[in-house]
């Protein structure tokens, strides 16, 4: 695929994140009972998504941050022969993402909370379910 080629679909995942991260912001959905009551967004049990700064360490990050993790893996893997420093910007963002995986009694709020002081962290939010929303009835 050409660089130019590449770039919708870079834009495209980096609105995903950037929508995904707003939404989860806000920490509330319509319940879907037609009561119009809010209810608190599902996530995934110990699982954040994090994007770092440019340079940062995601392992440093999280020792220093004192947050214990059983896993840290990108959201995008990087193609084979791929040289991050030769990449354009709005592609070398994509693989700063990363799903973490907690250690066990570690809570994501709160490690959320300490990632989003953090100045070599873009954006920190729990894995939220997203769920596509019913058509008419």
């Amino acid at each position: 695929m050409s660089s130019s080629c590449k770039i919708p679909a870079i834009l495209s995942a980096s609105v995903f994140f950037l929508l995904v991260f707003q939404g989860a912001a806000c920490g509330e959905l319509k319940s879907g009972d037609g009561t119009g009551r809010a209810r608190a967004a599902e996530h995934v049990s110990g699982e954040m998504l994090v994007k770092f700064r440019d340079g940062a360490d995601p392992r440093a990050v999280l020792e220093k941050a004192g947050i214990r993790v059983n896993s840290i893996e990108r959201v995008f893997s990087m193609k084979p022969g791929a040289v991050y420093e030769e990449m354009p910007e709005p592609e070398k963002a994509l693989y700063r993402n990363y799903r973490i995986k907690l250690a066990p009694g570690v809570d994501v709020d709160g490690a959320v909370r300490k990632l989003k002081k953090d100045p070599d962290v873009e954006h920190a939010g729990a894995n939220y379910i997203m769920k596509t929303l019913d058509g008419p009835q």
